[in-house]
């Protein structure tokens, strides 16, 4: 039978910026020696600056908190501290547009990225993760006109409310434009999403909007403050205070970030209990990555309460039902390992088709697993997406699961060549158990399947030499007994055991140590060695490794004799289960005279022969 279905969990994003951008470039080296001086002058500058200026990581929040507090009804931000917060330009809001304009003006602009996200925490090209995405929210193309377009479709992908652009860009913006219009066109400019890339021009257009109180305005250059990590010092009390003031005037996202700040402890001090109360009061107005946040916490026990699986089902299931993709896998997740089948969970393929229609591997996987438990109605459906997830993501359960079908008939005509076709693709992706099967297949059919038997022998030996211990463990057992396809080799089946022991794998602990004790398979006995292995089984409570060991000192193989170790390891194996060691424990208390002990051993060894 297959493997049990992997269980694909996502992580919470620290901020709505969360990915780390790599950047490969081939450039000039004329262009690289005229910029790498200057660099190197500019470090030096910011490096005595945060010398001198550095202070504590922490922003001391209760100050500001006591200003906040004292503010009129109906006003959600303090204007002076707005303005006193604009009027001191950081060294990143001044020196980041400047980069940004190099960028664009060299050869460094001609950039590839990748980017580290997802729950397999994955490096993935963001040229395929912009076709995902640009695909799943209906964005297009023209709209992602920065580097940086890839954080904009990780809000979109977390369903994260994004401003509207207009279809034109307006004419003669001032300070007296409409803020909301000021920070839209803002938002646009920054993040170069649906208008020209021009990050100085979309902080001055946001900073005109914040000063005049718009609520996106303010959360977003408080973002543009999120790095905790640098070197400009100030950032982290302007991230907390602009971002407060957002989330005080009602703004979902900026409530999320204020969760994220408490749960990073960036630029307050940790606190869960805070971080999971704003982002109730996030989930609240209806913002799904709150929900998915809070179902994480609940679902791994990072919640101050610690974990409640119900509790994160029923987050989840809030965050799927307004379409969250990650959610809907997690809740798909949480039911079956309750085993809850009477949950109604059809809420869940909407989100789940949406990411597989768009792409996306995880929702692939999670689609595809949808639609097998319902294979009565959606059998072709469930074929369908098992057949992409097998073949394009590197899922191996689902091509086990195709061709395990193939083999047996089940649901689909029998077809063995199309069968050692899926395990050849789930060996390819990791899967010893398609590789042995192949190799099965091939022998059962005999010299009309060398094919099959040759490719299932070569993925076994990729993912031995990978260190896979079923792997190493089926092809020294291979070369062991001279399965079909492979000739005897018993130098490499002990070498095999051997590698494969030091994964902590029980079978080949005892194969390995049972060679060191006796002396057998050509090898000379090695005592010490076959002791170390077999104390290793015995920790893990295995009691074939006690009665083997058990077996050496009662008979003087390979050790000295010894009746009371002898006795001590047989007891062990007995009480692991073992009719073997407690018969022989019978004889040895028989032989002593301790005719209860042997009574009572007697007796144990009928049940274990019972079972």
């Amino acid at each position: 039978m297959p493997k049990t279905t992997k269980a694909y969990l996502g992580s919470a994003p620290a901020h709505f910026s969360d990915g780390v951008l790599i950047t490969r470039t081939s450039i000039n080296p004329l262009v690289v020696a005229a910029l790498a001086i200057p660099a190197l002058i500019l470090l030096c500058v910011v490096g005595s600056i945060f010398v001198v200026t550095r202070r504590p990581a922490h922003y001391d929040s209760h100050d500001f908190e006591a200003r906040m507090a004292s503010l009129p009804k109906g006003k959600c931000h303090i204007p002076g501290e707005v303005n006193s917060i604009l009027d001191k330009r950081s060294i990143r809001e001044t020196l980041y547009p400047i980069l940004t304009r190099v960028a664009r003006l060299t050869s460094i602009g001609r950039v590839s990225h990748e980017i580290r996200f997802g729950p397999s925490w994955r490096l993935e090209s963001a040229s395929e993760l912009h076709r995902q995405h640009a695909a799943l929210m209906k964005v297009p193309a023209h709209y992602l006109n920065s580097p940086v377009s890839y954080l904009i479709l990780l809000r979109l992908e977390e369903l994260s409310p994004l401003p509207s652009l207009a279809a034109k860009p307006p004419q003669n913006l001032s300070a007296k434009s409409p803020p909301g219009l000021l920070a839209t066109e803002g938002f646009g400019h920054l993040h170069g999403y649906g208008r020209a890339w021009d990050v100085e021009r979309g902080l001055r257009l946001l900073r005109l909007a914040a000063r005049r109180g718009e609520p996106l305005a303010i959360r977003e250059l408080g973002l543009f403050h999120a790095d905790f990590h640098s070197l400009f010092v100030d950032e982290p009390s302007k991230y907390y205070r602009m971002t407060r003031m957002a989330a005080q005037c009602g703004d979902s996202v900026a409530m999320f970030n204020m969760g994220a700040m408490f749960d990073n402890g960036g630029a307050v001090t940790k606190d869960k209990k805070r971080a999971m109360e704003w982002w109730e009061r996030a989930a609240e107005k209806k913002l799904p990555l709150a929900a998915y946040s809070l179902g994480l916490a609940y679902g791994f026990g990072s919640a101050p309460d610690g974990a409640d699986e119900a509790k994160a089902r029923q987050w989840y299931g809030i965050a799927a039902r307004q379409g969250h993709i990650r959610a809907a896998i997690n809740f798909n997740v949480q039911i079956r390992r309750a085993g809850l089948a009477n949950v109604n969970d059809q809420f869940l393929e909407a989100p789940l088709l949406r990411g597989a229609n768009a792409g996306i591997p995880y929702a692939i996987r999670g689609i595809s697993r949808f639609y097998l438990r319902r294979e009565q109605t959606h059998a072709k459906e469930a074929l369908k997406w098992l057949a992409v997830s097998g073949e394009h993501h590197e899922d191996d359960w689902a091509a086990e699961e195709l061709a395990d079908r193939y083999r047996d008939g089940n649901g689909v005509v029998r077809d063995m060549a199309t069968a050692n076709r899926w395990y050849k693709i789930a060996a390819q992706n990791g899967s010893t158990y398609a590789a042995k099967e192949l190799m099965k297949a091939g022998s059962a059919a005999g010299a009309k399947d060398s094919v099959s038997r040759k490719a299932g022998i070569a993925e076994l030996r990729k993912l031995a030499e990978k260190g896979d211990p079923e792997a190493m463990r089926e092809l020294a057992y291979a070369y062991r007994d001279g399965r079909p396809g492979v000739t005897i080799d018993k130098v490499r089946s002990v070498a095999l055991f051997i590698r494969c022991a030091e994964t902590n794998d029980i079978e080949c602990i005892r194969n390995a140590s049972h060679v060191f004790l006796f002396g057998t398979d050509g090898m000379p006995p090695d005592p010490k060695r076959a002791i170390k292995m077999l104390e290793t089984g015995i920790a893990m409570s295995d009691g074939y490794s006690a009665e083997l060991l058990a077996t050496a000192f009662a008979n003087g193989q390979g050790v000295r004799r010894d009746p009371k170790k002898a006795e001590k390891y047989f007891t062990m194996a007995a009480n692991a289960g073992s009719k073997t060691a407690a018969e022989q424990l019978v004889r040895l208390y028989v032989m002593q005279g301790d005719s209860s002990k042997a009574e009572l051993w007697k007796r144990k060894a009928g049940k274990a022969a019972s079972h």
